[in-house]
Parts: structure tokens; sequence; C-alpha cells
């Protein structure tokens, strides 16, 4: 059992593939859309380990405006810029996952850019901000851009968004609070910090990896029944991060610390695809839907690739 535990924790690069090859062949013969609900629960789970011991105070005060701005400014301007430009030059001929593509720019941050940060030792307080910034900023934004970019407006629910982003960020706040004040009644906070909370981490991975194979399990008929235009928006989505993810890395390392620009790159790089595939699907149907449920897929593998070599070749800088 402790081997199992800590598997997704040790092998990333194994697990996240594992989940959405086992997502798509279960997809293909069962209808998994009853899964959607706990990807909220999933999402919990996986932020919930990085909360233990967290100072709660440094989610609510604006020291780092330096990098809040710079990110909000890089979601809003340079990403929809981006997006723009490879939906001309590449998705011309398919207007409606053009669509998708720009939904998908427009909606920065999630909890994954929480949960990376954290196992990247980065700034999970700056994180925090990002998440709650974007989300928020994008949900005003969106409909304006969507209407310059694709010609037509959307309504955003803010509301909902703002229900979501308390969800994930505050229960998972509070949960973490309430452990470690009971792990204190048994242990100093250097023993918690360095010895306890670590084993609490691979729940974090679990959640990460239970996320991806309901994702992909719950979409796997739209990739299906649509293989003619996979190839086109694959192509359109690894150009669309791997420029993301270089420009936010070049930016990080030589205008932050170390642990901010991790901040800034999973603030950056990474989508809120679940409310994208949400506004996807009720506005602009399947093809926009195709390309976001391909964004699960190539994001995933595009982080678990950046994780690994930011940490092994040190592309953000070292201490």
């Amino acid at each position: 059992m402790k081997l199992l535990y800590y598997f997704p924790h040790r092998h990333l690069m194994l697990s996240v593939p594992f989940a959405l090859f086992i997502g798509l062949v279960i997809g293909l013969f069962f209808d998994m859309s009853f899964l959607a609900p706990t990807i909220l629960v999933g999402t919990i789970v996986m932020i919930y380990p990085t909360m233990i011991g967290f100072p709660i105070k440094q989610a609510f005060n604006l020291t780092d405006r330096k990098l809040i701005f710079s990110a909000i400014g890089f979601n809003f301007i340079v990403i929809p810029l981006i997006a723009w430009g490879i939906g001309l030059s590449i998705l011309g001929s398919e207007p409606l996952m053009f669509a998708g593509l720009a939904i998908a720019a427009l909606l920065p941050t999630s909890g994954m850019t929480i949960s990376w940060t954290a196992m990247s030792n980065g700034n999970v307080s700056s994180a925090i901000k990002l998440t709650v910034f974007g989300l928020l900023i994008g949900a005003i934004l969106a409909p304006f851009y969507l209407l310059a970019m694709v010609g037509q407006y959307v309504h955003v629910e803010l509301f909902g968004i703002i229900r979501t982003v308390a969800t994930v960020v505050l229960i998972p706040m509070i949960l973490g609070g309430i452990t470690f004040r009971i792990m204190k009644r048994s242990y100093t906070e250097d023993v918690i910090r360095k010895q306890v909370k670590p084993k609490w981490q691979p729940l974090s991975m679990w959640g990460m990896v239970y996320i991806v194979f309901a994702s992909t399990s719950m979409r796997a008929d739209i990739l299906i029944n649509h293989l003619e235009q996979l190839g086109l928006a694959v192509i359109a989505l690894i150009i669309f991060y791997a420029l993301i993810f270089t420009i936010s890395t070049l930016i990080g390392r030589h205008w932050f610390a170390l642990e901010n620009a991790y901040a800034f790159v999973y603030g950056t790089a990474l989508r809120n695809l679940s409310i994208a595939m949400g506004i996807a699907v009720t506005t602009f149907g399947t093809e926009a839907a195709l390309l976001i449920t391909l964004a699960f897929l190539v994001q995933q593998q595009m982080v678990v690739f950046y994780s690994r070599g930011a940490k092994n070749y040190h592309w953000l800088g070292s201490n």
C-alpha cells in the first residue's frame, strides 16, 4: 500500500499518461459523465496538502505587486495575441476550434497552478493570488475579448466563477489550517513542515491523476468522433503551450527570484480548462469542446515535462 500511495508522486511521467490512456479506454465503453461533480472534489484533494501549515495572512497581502501585475499583463495581452495569431494562421478553416482556443486563452489559472507551484517549491501565496485575480479578471474581460477575436459576445457567469474560486481556494485553506492545528498537538512546527507534511504530498498527486482520468474519460467520445480534426488541433495547441511556457520562462528567469518565477510560469501557462469547457459546450458546440478536450491532454503532458526540465536543467535559474 505504501508503494501504491507514493507511486504517482515518484513516477509522474508514467502516472499522467497512464491515467490519460485508461480514461480514454474506459470512456469509450461507458458513460462517465456522472464523474463531473467529482472534479471539484479532486481539485480540493489536490490542493489541500499544500495548505497544511500555510500562513493564511500571506494570501491576502499585495507585497508581490510586480509579480501580480506582470502575470495579469501576460495573461490578458500577450496570451490572447498568441491565440489570435495561431487561430488565424492554423485554425482559420476551423472557426469553432478557433473559438475554443480563444476561450482557453482568456481563462488563466486553476487549482493546478497552486499545486504545481507548491510541488516546485515556488511561492504558493502568490500562486493563490494569481489564481483568484486571473479568474475574476478573465470572467469580466472574456466576453469582450471573444467578441473581438471570434465575432460573438459570450456571457460568462461571474458569480459562478467566484463560487468556484472560493471553493477551490478557501476550503483547502480551511482544512489545511485545521489539520495544522491538530498536528501541533503532537509535533513542533519544524517537524510538521520537514517530516510530517511531506508524507501528505502524494495526496496532491492522486488528486491530479484522478482529475486527468475523470476529465479524459468524460470526453473520450468527442475525441474518437472527430479523428479527422485532431491533427490540426494538436498542432495548434502544442505551438500555443510551447510559446507560453518559453516566453513565461524567459520572463520568470530574468525578472523574478526562483520561487516567484515558478508562480509566474504556472500562473500564466496553465489555463482553467474546466470553466472553458463549460463555456465552449454551451456556446459553440462540439468542435470548440474538442479543442479544449485536447487541451486537457496537451496541458497535462506539457506541465509534467516542464516541471521535470525546470528542476533538472534549471530553466528558471537556481537558488
